[in-house]
């Protein structure tokens, strides 16, 4: 482990960091900065995952909703 981490990561442990493609901060910090080509590849990856876990959450609390009602008249 080198120095830094020993440093931040017990800083950073048990904190909500929020996102950063989603954190106003973020832009505004990053406002009239070029961006590298590999910081915008890793910002639309990351942009696409967080799309992806969306549609994930919704399809899942869907799932949860149908089987409880498939419950419901099984049991009932």
């Amino acid at each position: 482990m080198s120095r830094k981490e020993e440093v931040f990561i017990p800083a950073l442990k048990g904190k909500t960091i929020p996102v950063i493609s989603l954190d106003n901060r973020w832009y505004r910090l990053m406002n009239g900065v070029d961006k590298t080509p590999r910081m915008q590849k890793l910002e639309d990856e990351l942009k696409a995952l967080l799309k992806r876990q969306g549609k994930v959450n919704t399809e899942t609390s869907t799932l949860l909703n149908q089987k409880k009602l498939l419950m419901e008249n099984i049991v009932g």
